[in-house]
Parts: C-alpha cells; structure tokens; sequence
C-alpha cells in the first residue's frame, strides 16, 4: 500500500484504511440535513431516547410531524418507531427536541464471538446493504464514512476488522473511519441479558453522528455534570409552558433547562442560581446567544446569581409567591456521596412551597422515595427515568390552597403507589438503612442550613 504522503510502502496497513485516512485529509464532509431520504414502504426512523422518557418523545413527534406524513408505529421502552409515508429529511426530524439519537434499522445478526464467526458476513452486508448506502450517500456531503460500534461488547478490535474489511469488498464506496466519521454502524444487544448479548440477536442500526447537536447552537460552552439536553426538554415538556411564565433553576448549572423554557416563547423571565461562578458565567452567555438567534423567546429576560438557592429571596430578589414554574436538576448524590441528601431535597421542597404562586408547578428529577412535608404541594405525575444505569423520578407537584385535590397525570400512576409505600422512604442509590423522614427547614431563613455547599459536591460527580 502507498501512502499518499510519503510513497513509502506501509506494511499491515490496509487499502481501506489509508483510502479514509486520504478521504478526511481531502474532504472532511458532512451531513446534509435538508437532503431527502426515501421513504419507501420498508423505511423506518427510531427515535432513541433514556428509558422513561419515551412518552414524551412521542407525544412531541405527535404534535410536531405531520399525520399526512409520518406514522407513529410503535412505541418502546426507549425508542419511538415512525413510518415515513414520504421522503423525508433529517432537518425535519430534529424539529423534535425530546429524542437522544435518530437511527435507522438496517437489519438483525446473532453476533457471537471467535475469529470466524459466522456473523461477521451478515453484519458486513448490513453496513453493505442498498438501505444503508442510500441513506450515507444521499445525507453526507463528501466520501460516506462511518465507524462500527459493539454495545456493551467493548472495543471487538479484532471483529471489527474483519467485519469492515468484508464490507468494503462488497461496497468500496463506503468507507470505515473511527476517528472522524459522519455515521455509527451501531450493533445493539436486543435484550440486556447476558444470555442475548453472548448468543442472541443484536439489532444493526445506522445513526448520524452530529457533533454539536444543531438543537443546541446556543451552547457557548458547557460544565461538568451538566443536564442531559433531552431530559430538560421532556422536564419542560412536562412542565407545559404557559403565557407570562416566570421561571425559576434552583441549581441552574449551564442554563439548559431555562433555554429550554424560553425556547417555548412564553417566558418573561428566568432565574438561575448556582454557586459556581463558572456556571453562571455559562448559563449567561448559553441564554443570550439563545435569545440572539430565536425570535420565539420574545423579549425574555434572565438574571443568573452566584448563590446558594436558600439565598435566593435576599440575593436574587425571588420573592414568596413570585415563581410560576421551578424546573431542575439537582444534585442526585450518585457519583460523590452527600452527606444529607434528605436535608437537601427537604430545603427545595421548602423553596418551592414559599417561591411558588398558587397553581405554580415545581418539576425536578428525585433520587429520593421521599415527598414534600408542606401540604401545598400536591403530586401530580411521577415516572421512572434510567439516567444512565440508575433509576430516578422525573416528577411535577403543584401548589394549590389548603384542601385542595389534585389528578394524577397520566403515566405515573403505578409509580405513585410505590412512592407512598413507607418502606421505600430512601434513596435509590443509597444503602438499605431507612432514614426518618426530615420535617421541612425554615428554608427561607436559613435556619440550620449554613455552610452546606451542595452545588460543589454535584460538580465533582464528574
């Protein structure tokens, strides 16, 4: 093999390899998001998603995409299943803010493990396949390149040389590149068990590796531990933004959650707290930038403080009763340990009660089994969320006068009973002691609550 920089003679360097390493030098390309794609009868389009959230992604495609045009087929923990009745565009796709990853379905293996095994074939003429050659050609400005990933298999250095290998003999147009490719060939276990993931079949999908996600061109810049971007626009979905919003991020972070709200057009003002200098900084520059390129966020306007939220009535003129709508994501005590993470959550239960006007909704990730001690604050919709391997509460409580019933929303109604039951009164990350259940803090005050540097310890998780 000649290497085109040199002319020196490359021994063990494939024709494959040297042809992409040329291709990137040459021509980087990249993805054409107006570019049609065939929506012919077998065409599918998945919609991925952190399990638990899948409701949201599809009540948004339902809202969003036209019924003229799109089929919602199936929906799974995890992932949404839509038939285009037409072709189709990946710009239209990302019109819909609450899905991770697109991916279409290119076929099944039963990947198992050996030198030869026999499923190298079948997966190298699924990357070879006529679906996936149109779609990389038709979407990629440039020479279509894509890298091949094992979930939950590690590297599979070994097998993924001879799957690519065999599929640029059957197809030289498409070329395997692992550092800076345009497409995944992702092999997904179809079950987690480890009985499926040795033995069983995986599903082959092709995805579209769009880095930054054009969703999020307002990030100036990020923070360790940030919100998962998709999370925060089911959390706002969620929330159900309305006219003259005033909004409140106890731990505001990069801003994402508040970008989110506004990004809906009713928000008249956003409040961010955090104690990072840094995040602040951040949640500033996301928020304007937002606010520069969107003509939806009107004329919104956003104070970040460098505050601990227990301050906020003193240092970032948040006033009881003044909040319609407390949105975040809050340190979840998995990464670091923190020491009283029911004092924690007993401190923004109590926030939330004296922040919040009458009909005003408080919507946060839990950690915790535990619930809110003021009886303003009534349950109204609870669901499990995997947040990367570990089990939270994505839930929403509203203020309302005394005595005062309110309805369960749809979807979490089982994990409501589980959420009253006395002896799940703890953390789900924590150990099996039981816990007494904290009575709510003189938050606004302070009272007791000094020196508690919560914000610091949720940044180290990273």
């Amino acid at each position: 093999v000649i290497e085109e920089s040199g002319g020196a003679i490359v021994p063990g360097i494939s024709g494959l390899k040297v042809k992409a390493a040329v291709s990137r030098r040459e021509n980087p390309g990249s993805l054409r998001m107006e570019a049609l794609l065939s929506g012919d009868p077998d065409m599918r389009v998945l919609l991925r998603c952190r399990k638990g959230l899948e409701d949201f992604v599809r009540e948004e495609a339902r809202e969003i995409l036209s019924p003229a045009e799109w089929i919602i087929e199936r929906t799974q923990p995890g992932c949404v299943t839509l038939k285009p009745l037409g072709d189709f565009s990946l710009a239209t796709l990302y019109r819909l803010r609450c899905f991770a990853t697109v991916a279409f379905p290119l076929g099944m293996v039963a990947v198992g493990s050996g030198s030869n095994a026999s499923w190298v074939e079948p997966l190298a003429r699924c990357i070879a396949s006529n679906r996936a050659r149109e779609i990389m050609s038709a979407a990629t400005e440039g020479e279509p390149r894509y890298r091949l990933e094992f979930a939950g298999r590690g590297h599979q250095r070994g097998a993924v040389r001879q799957v690519v290998d065999r599929a640029y003999a059957l197809s030289p147009s498409i070329l395997n590149d692992s550092r800076q490719s345009l497409w995944s060939v992702d092999v997904i276990p179809k079950t987690s068990s480890s009985a499926t993931i040795g033995r069983g079949e995986s599903m082959v999908e092709l995805r579209p590796r769009l880095y930054p996600d054009p969703r999020l061109r307002y990030r100036q810049d990020d923070i360790a531990a940030a919100s998962h971007p998709p999370l925060a626009a089911c959390m706002v979905r969620l929330a159900g933004v309305k006219p003259g919003e005033i909004v409140w991020d106890p731990f505001c972070g990069s801003g994402l959650e508040l970008v989110e709200c506004s990004l809906r057009g009713s928000v008249v003002m956003a409040h961010g707290t955090d104690l990072d200098a840094k995040a602040i900084g951040v949640a500033q520059a996301n928020f304007a930038a937002a606010l520069r390129d969107n003509p939806r966020m009107g004329e919104a306007r956003a104070e970040m403080v460098e505050c601990d939220f227990r301050d906020a009535a003193t240092k970032a003129g948040i006033s009881p009763g003044s909040i319609s709508l407390m949105i975040t994501n809050p340190p979840l005590g998995r990464r670091v340990r923190i020491k009283d993470m029911q004092g924690l959550f007993a401190d923004l239960y109590a926030a939330a009660a004296q922040a919040l006007k009458v009909g005003g909704r408080l919507v946060f990730v839990n950690p915790l089994r535990t619930g809110p001690s003021d009886p303003s604050l009534k349950l109204e919709f609870q669901k499990t969320v995997d947040l990367g391997g570990f089990n939270c509460r994505l839930e929403m409580y509203r203020k309302v006068l005394p005595g005062k019933q309110v309805t369960l929303a749809r979807g979490g109604k089982s994990d409501r009973k589980a959420a009253t039951n006395p002896k799940e009164q703890q953390s789900a990350g924590s150990d099996k002691s039981s816990s007494p259940k904290m009575p709510a803090p003189a938050w606004w005050s302070r009272v007791g609550n000094k020196g508690r540097d919560w914000d610091r310890e949720r940044r180290s998780r990273s």
